[in-house]
């Protein structure tokens, strides 16, 4: 009984090191939710998951800074008109 407790014992150290990725070429980031869909044009609710890993997946034109102004990501210039609604 002993020899079989030490022999699981080696074994599971052992795929402990063989499951061991050594890559860094990936991110893994964690979501407290789960996300109903990527689509925000046929999407009803908000969904605050999915709207996270969009944010992540892809780039927008303007976005919002610390202060909530907005600044370009993707947009070069940003240009208000005078009346502000442009």
């Amino acid at each position: 009984m002993r020899q079989f407790i030490i022999f699981t014992l080696f074994t599971a150290l052992i795929f402990t090191f063989a499951c061991n990725r050594q890559e860094k070429d990936f991110v893994t980031i964690g979501l407290s939710d789960n996300f109903s869909s990527l689509d925000s044009l046929t999407t009803k609710g908000s969904d605050a998951a999915a709207e996270r890993i969009r944010n992540l997946l892809f780039n927008t034109l303007v976005k919002k800074n610390e202060k909530f102004e907005y600044v370009g990501e993707l947009a070069k210039d940003i240009k208000i008109s005078e009346d502000g609604k442009v």
